[in-house]
């Protein structure tokens, strides 16, 4: 699977000094997913610095990440 990234997403990741990598493996070694009526996942891990949140959603073969932060 490709994760993509969002403009939006990239810039919050920036802001919020979120490195890829921990989202890939938030998304990929989740420890809670979440997921609604409109096709929006929610992928939870908790990492030592606290619980990243990675939402996006699926299209096709490939993984959309639309934002992301730490709860």
């Amino acid at each position: 699977m490709k994760i993509i990234f969002t403009d939006h997403a990239r810039k919050r990741m920036q802001e919020r000094s979120i490195p890829e990598k921990e989202i890939i493996e938030c998304v990929l070694r989740s420890d809670r997913i979440f997921r609604d009526d409109i096709n929006i996942n929610r992928f939870q891990k908790l990492f030592s610095h606290g619980i990243l949140e990675v939402i996006g959603r699926y299209k096709g073969a490939h993984f959309i990440v639309i934002t992301t932060y730490f709860l």
